[in-house]
């Protein structure tokens, strides 16, 4: 296989190092529907494009090439897909991208080709961390009339007060998305310059190979990074645990700032380093977000032992 790889990077004039995560999960996925186009429409295959570590689109244009080529398959025109957002999603005349990291306020899917779009409301839209809400965007009326059917049959209708806060969010989406991503820039470029930091990855840092990516996919670098702390598991865990202004909790877009070391969790994808911290910058004073990563950055310590971690409000 490694074989296959390499003579399909060179014939592509792409690099595998430069992307390893992202041909990783091409591969495997490669291997599992190998030689048959009509097994992408009939399993409606899911390729993850934007991993937990970078928080970075990919060249997904790019790695369905690969994919194809490893595969032994060329690119059928009737399989359609979308080179946006979080998730590449193959299913016949159809391209479902998750928007929620960017939001419609830094990439709007809808208008890159995409036929359906969804947001966990929950997170970027409201903003709060007070609301559990989903939503599906499309431009198809009969598939939006499908999805109104169905939402209808199921039950799965959003209470007046819900539908008030995910309203009450949206109203300063466009405020608060810019605040937490120049926040994001600002905490992004402190951390590069940290002796306690090993790498950060953040679309705003213009020396990042994808950013030309991001940049001609969204109107912004948005406001979720990701640091290595120069350390084990347990140094990145010590991080985590001496933030006294920021959460140590999974969600993301509200305007408090969360962070979290992703491999706590069981279930983490391998490829992702022990010692990644995710950062989902709120609106904050910057200064004083900073000064909260910094003096953690430089704890000591030994690390609390929980049964279940932290949750934040």
């Amino acid at each position: 296989m490694d074989d296959v790889i390499a003579a399909a990077c060179e014939e592509l004039n792409c690099s595998y190092e430069a992307n390893a995560l992202w041909f990783e999960v091409l591969i495997n996925q490669a291997v599992r529907t190998h030689k048959s186009m009509s097994k992408l429409i009939e399993k409606n295959v899911t390729l993850e494009v934007n991993d937990k570590k970078t928080t970075l689109p990919a060249d997904v244009a790019k790695m369905i090439e690969v994919y194809h080529c490893i595969s032994g398959e060329k690119y059928c025109p009737e399989i359609d897909y979308t080179i946006q957002g979080d998730c590449l999603i193959f299913v016949k005349y159809s391209a479902v991208v998750d928007n929620t990291f960017a939001t419609p306020y830094l990439q709007r899917p809808l208008e890159l080709g995409a036929h359906l779009v969804m947001h966990s409301a929950t997170k970027g839209l409201a903003g709060h961390s007070d609301l559990l809400m989903g939503a599906l965007v499309t431009a198809d009326q009969e598939l939006a009339q499908k999805i109104v059917g169905r939402r209808v049959l199921l039950g799965a209708v959003p209470s007046a007060f819900d539908s008030y806060l995910a309203l009450r969010g949206i109203r300063t989406l466009a405020i608060r998305v810019d605040r937490a991503e120049s926040n994001a820039q600002f905490i992004a470029e402190k951390l590069a310059g940290h002796s306690k930091v090993r790498a950060v990855h953040y679309p705003g840092l213009g020396g990042h190979k994808n950013a030309d990516i991001a940049k001609r996919q969204s109107d912004g670098p948005g406001f979720m990074l990701a640091f290595e702390v120069d350390g084990d598991a347990e140094a990145a865990e010590l991080v985590c645990q001496s933030v006294e202004l920021i959460t140590y909790a999974t969600s993301l877009g509200g305007v408090e700032t969360l962070m979290e070391r992703r491999r706590r969790w069981p279930k983490e994808n391998s490829a992702v380093p022990e010692n990644l911290i995710r950062v989902s910058v709120g609106i904050e004073n910057a200064n004083d977000i900073w000064a909260d990563l910094d003096q953690a950055l430089n704890a000591t310590g030994e690390i609390a032992n929980q049964t279940q971690p932290k949750m934040g409000y």
